[in-house]
């Protein structure tokens, strides 16, 4: 798992100390309690965020040094607030349903800068930084139309259940659990039992770590630190008003991404803000059929959605091969692809038989489903213009 911010029941976080540098732990006077802290419910997903924090601080020189580098870097700080504000809330909603910590859903900002386009030099990808074989391993499929690393849903469920895993494995020490997902599990296994062999303790502070790992979760405990005091550290929050919560909405069928969109009544950018992991025009032709959108459009989509036939889900065209006519040629042609023709016409090979018909999908004109949308009949719920 990369270390990007650096340029389940909640258990224990061992926190043995060794003897602390007063200067370099040294931290402005407490600000005044906000009213969170006097019971007023959360007012943004920052205050939701840290009435969820669980684990223990560590008053800790790493952690001291940690958050003197995140705080020469406001700026950064400020612009990773703004990537998380679209899939924080729907994160802490997963985080709240498993009783997990709350300080979990800053990690993305560690891995990726909560960016799910984010893919680094070991071809780890997603805001939650899988590798290849760990997302299969915890079902992200991967294919030619979705990265399921990308997937905010799917990873955010991935990842917490790896997590949850490691917990268990590891005696439920929150701290060995987040070195485990930085550093592998086998790594902390080996720095485990090195220290045993020797007679030392086996806490997360004492181990013999990789260099990223050690500052991983200084790093998360210095940026719990911040966001539970932002005031005594100079930082403004964001507002973390301006995105509602999502909702998982099922499709059932492959779909045009274009006629979401407009069903839905939202923007394609905000769409696939919202579904990055998928690469092409629709959902592809395995799946999965199901989408995030804002929770206040689902209701109004599954309506309409359940007035468009399967049928017009997606825009088949028909073509009639001719001589010359090569798989590469028709997709170039209708801004398809050779896989999407092939498994659409259930064929085995590249060579197409002359004077046969094949069944092309192209992507569907927002302006057409506006106009199928307008002509249906007035008993249909129809898609606003």
């Amino acid at each position: 798992m990369a270390l990007w911010l650096c340029g389940c029941t909640p258990g224990q976080l061992s926190l043995q100390q060794r003897p602390l540098d007063a200067a370099a732990t040294a931290v402005p006077a407490e600000a005044p309690p906000t009213d969170l802290a006097q019971g007023t419910p959360p007012t943004s997903v920052w205050q939701r965020l840290t009435a969820n924090f669980s684990l223990p601080q560590a008053d800790h020189p790493q952690v001291a040094q940690q958050r003197a580098l995140l705080l020469k870097h406001p700026n950064h700080l400020s612009r990773t607030q703004e990537q998380a504000e679209p899939y924080i809330g729907f994160i802490l909603d997963e985080i709240e349903r498993r009783d997990m910590p709350g300080e979990l859903a800053l990690l993305p900002m560690i891995e990726s800068g909560y960016r799910p386009q984010a893919l680094s030099p070991s071809r780890a990808a997603g805001l939650w930084q899988f590798i290849p074989a760990t997302g299969r391993a915890f079902g992200l499929s991967s294919n030619h139309w979705y990265e399921g690393r990308q997937d905010v849903a799917a990873s955010t469920k991935a990842a917490l259940d790896y997590l949850s895993r490691i917990h268990a494995d590891f005696d439920h020490d929150w701290a060995l659990t987040l070195a485990a997902y930085n550093a592998g599990e086998p790594a902390l296994r080996r720095a485990i039992r090195n220290n045993r062999k020797r007679g030392r303790p086996t806490d997360f502070w004492s181990l013999d770590l990789p260099r990223e790992t050690r500052a991983y979760v200084p790093k998360l405990l210095a940026l719990k630190e911040i966001f539970e005091s932002p005031e005594r550290y100079g930082i403004e929050l964001k507002s973390g008003q301006g995105q509602g919560p999502l909702q998982l909405v099922d499709l059932d069928s492959p779909m045009d991404l274009g006629l979401v969109a407009r069903l839905a009544e939202i923007g394609m950018e905000r769409l696939r803000q919202l579904n990055p992991g998928f690469k092409s025009w629709f959902t592809g032709p395995s799946g999965p059929h199901r989408l995030l959108l804002p929770a206040e459009k689902a209701e109004q989509f599954s309506q309409r959605l359940a007035q468009v036939p399967l049928a017009e889900r997606l825009r088949l065209r028909k073509h009639r091969v001719s001589k010359g006519d090569t798989l590469a040629k028709l997709a170039a042609h209708y801004n398809c692809d050779v896989a999407l023709i092939k498994s659409t016409n259930n064929l085995k090979s590249d060579r197409l038989k002359v004077a046969s018909t094949l069944l092309i999908p192209t992507p569907y004109p927002i302006e057409t489903a506006t106009k199928q949308a307008a002509n249906r009949p007035a008993s249909r719920p129809q898609p606003a213009s």
